[in-house]
């Protein structure tokens, strides 16, 4: 009879604290969800008069700017297979500081199908002449694709390429 009662303590008491340990778990997994204010205080007002990049010129809009703006160039993407991020430079070939940009990101498989797209805004300062670094958060949060130019993984991964579609520049009104 106490072998029974000790087998039934004990199962109580394992099944009880493995409830516990569960809920600390589930507690510890809690997801903090971002809202529309805390995203628009990273992303301030722009300095400058924005651009918007599109073929035609609209009228009162100065072909010159958007002339210059044209040489503003996104090179050096990178992404590695397990990396979170993706980085890519912009070189200012213009006349104008750069104070932000708005910029279409596609991503396509090898064929030219497209894998996603995504638009991502962010504020810089990039003077005439000189270029700078973004890293970004990686589309790929599954970690199976790389950058076809960049370092072959050694698991199996499916290689992409990238397009840059410049749609807006915000420039800094010349002193």
């Amino acid at each position: 009879m106490n072998l029974r009662i000790a087998i039934l303590l004990s199962c109580f008491f394992f099944f009880c604290l493995q409830g516990a340990e569960a809920k600390k778990v589930k507690t510890s997994l809690s997801v903090v969800k971002e809202t529309g204010t805390s995203r628009d205080k990273r992303h301030p007002e722009f300095e400058g008069k924005e651009i918007v990049m599109t073929d035609s010129v609209s009228p009162g809009e100065d072909k010159d700017i958007r002339e210059q703006l044209s040489h503003c160039i996104f090179t050096g993407y990178e992404k590695e297979i397990n990396s979170n991020k993706e980085s890519f430079i912009l070189k200012n070939e213009g006349n104008f500081e750069v104070s932000g940009f708005k910029v279409k990101i596609v991503y396509y498989d090898m064929q030219g199908r497209m894998l996603h797209s995504q638009t991502v805004t962010l504020p810089c300062e990039v003077p005439p002449g000189e270029a700078r670094k973004f890293d970004i958060r990686s589309w790929d949060s599954q970690h199976t694709y790389f950058y076809y130019l960049g370092n072959e993984p050694k698991k199996v991964a499916t290689p992409f390429k990238v397009e840059f579609k410049p749609l807006s520049f915000w420039i800094k009104d010349g002193e």
